[in-house]
């Protein structure tokens, strides 16, 4: 039995769900992670997993799936709550994005500084260099006595 946020997420009919194993809505290496991830939940008692789930239409929506094992007249019974993570998934590859930019950024100042700290040490030596000049000529300037 599936509950009614799956075919509202998936696109599938309650009669297309009820037919359907958990590992159909899923595919490749997520399909993999899933059956691992049920597997998991029955050997110990509870298990999660975040895999891509695949709709009706053919997308691809990020999925968070959280299981547990209940018995029910004798019989071993798996029950999950699975939740759209499409949103939070988004907001993570924003900040991922924005961290990026960010180094980029840093990395730049931070070029821009050492050019700066370049530039004043240059000026500086040109500074003590022109000191030293003014010094030497004021001595041979001066009569011994």
């Amino acid at each position: 039995m599936w509950n009614k946020n799956i075919a509202t997420v998936s696109g599938y009919s309650n009669k297309e769900i009820a037919a359907m194993i958990p590992e159909d809505f899923f595919t490749g290496e997520h399909r993999e992670a899933v059956v691992m991830a049920i597997a998991d939940t029955f050997k110990n008692g509870r298990g999660n997993v975040e895999a891509s789930l695949y709709t009706k239409d053919g997308r691809l929506i990020p999925y968070y799936f959280n299981g547990f094992i209940i018995e029910v007249e004798g019989r071993r019974c798996l029950v999950g709550i699975g939740i759209d993570i499409s949103e939070r998934k988004e907001i993570e590859r924003e900040i991922r994005e924005i961290n990026l930019n960010l180094q980029d950024r840093i990395n730049k100042e931070v070029a821009k500084n050492r050019l700066r700290d370049q530039i004043m040490f240059e000026q500086s030596r040109h500074v003590v260099i022109g000191e030293l000049l003014v010094n030497i000529s004021h001595h041979w300037r001066q009569p011994f006595g």
